[in-house]
């Protein structure tokens, strides 16, 4: 099986080549935008095993690469080692990590040598830690403590010292048996999510789309607007279309806003006109759904009525025309209402007075 490694900056076509555009793509809780540079450098020069916490899509590769470019820099230049333990069968990862013998096992038929080893002088980053199983994660805690590691199979007399810089990550903490999460967190980085940072989801949003536009651009799909290159940056969402990003709950975080944004490009007109309200509504209905069947934006629907006071609202008409003139504001027509709502009778607006949104522009409240 082949083997990850990172040069230094996110992998593939994330275009995040420095440390501030690396940050958009995470923050650290409880730590300012101009101490991470001096925290992380402080990390490196002293090597302790770092730990990142943070639900899944907050950035936690992103953050390993950022640790390992700055390592690049002080220790002897190694290789960075990244598997995620959630991919990896639980009978295969031992070997894996390990290394074997030959005839160690039925259908070890040739010597392997494990990641452990391969990562020395470098940095080995354990992605979802959590996923190995107890008796995995005490053998690595042995090889942690010991600074080595021995082949299955293999005699003690040829266990070799290994020199690596441990990176482990985890979604779930309660998964990590607490000797390997102390040893590995000797010093712990907590990735917040996106919810409720509005100011860093509108700025994230605004630079995933030149990113994303720019990707296109490359691969010749961005149509007349695309050829001129100068015009990219220039490309933004509408203030509704913002609006409603700024309020989506995003559980998938950096990930599920970099899909959508993905969509929106795909699928709205090759021009530099704002992206509208319903570009980005048509985006998010191809999106993943919730575990009750719902797109990200009916979802959004449900948490702009969670966050109003109905108990305001003098009867149940009154919380019905709420419901319908927000759906209507969002959506940006009757029919899409309709649609959104899972309702077909049309002549609800008229029973209930609800009245066409201001400027019929289709802009959220």
């Amino acid at each position: 099986m082949k083997r990850a490694e990172f040069d230094g900056r996110m992998p593939q076509d994330s275009k995040a080549d420095t440390l501030d555009e690396l940050q958009t793509l995470f923050r650290i809780s409880g730590v300012d935008l101009d101490e991470v540079p001096a925290l992380l450098e402080a990390i490196v020069k002293d090597s302790p095993n770092v730990l990142l916490l943070g639900e899944t899509g907050t950035g936690k590769t992103a953050l390993a690469g950022v640790i390992h470019g700055l390592c690049a820099k002080r220790r002897a230049p190694g290789p960075v080692i990244v598997r995620n333990l959630a991919t990896v069968p639980p009978n295969l990862a031992e070997s894996e990590l390990f290394g074997h013998v030959q005839g160690a096992f039925t259908g070890a038929e040739r010597e392997r040598t494990g990641l452990i080893e391969e990562a020395h002088k470098g940095v080995l980053f354990l992605d979802e830690v959590g996923h190995a199983n107890p008796e995995l994660q005490a053998k690595l805690l042995t090889v942690i403590e010991s600074r080595s590691v021995c082949k299955i199979g293999d005699t003690i007399e040829n266990t070799k010292c290994v020199d690596v810089l441990w990176i482990g990550a985890t979604s779930r903490l309660d998964r990590v048996i607490p000797e390997l999460a102390h040893r590995l967190g000797e010093f712990v980085l907590t990735l917040s999510p996106l919810r409720g940072d509005e100011e860093r989801i509108e700025h994230l949003a605004e630079w995933l789309l030149r990113v994303e536009t720019t990707v296109a651009l490359k691969r010749g799909a961005a149509g007349e607007f695309g050829r001129d290159e100068t015009m990219v940056v220039e490309r933004r969402f509408s203030e509704g279309a913002l609006s409603v990003l700024r309020r989506l709950p995003w559980p998938g975080n950096v990930r599920q806003l970099r899909s959508v944004i993905k969509r929106v490009v795909m699928l709205a007109p090759k021009t530099p006109d704002p992206i509208s309200n319903d570009v980005l509504r048509r985006a998010m209905s191809f999106g993943v759904p919730s575990d009750r069947g719902e797109s990200s934006f009916e979802l959004s629907l449900r948490d702009l009525v969670m966050k109003t006071d109905l108990a305001e609202l003098p009867s149940m008409d009154d919380v019905k025309r709420f419901v319908l003139a927000a759906t209507w504001a969002r959506c940006g027509t009757k029919g899409l209402a309709l649609e959104t709502l899972k309702l077909s009778d049309s002549k609800i607006f008229i029973r209930l007075g609800v009245l066409r949104p201001s400027g019929g522009t289709g802009e959220p409240f």
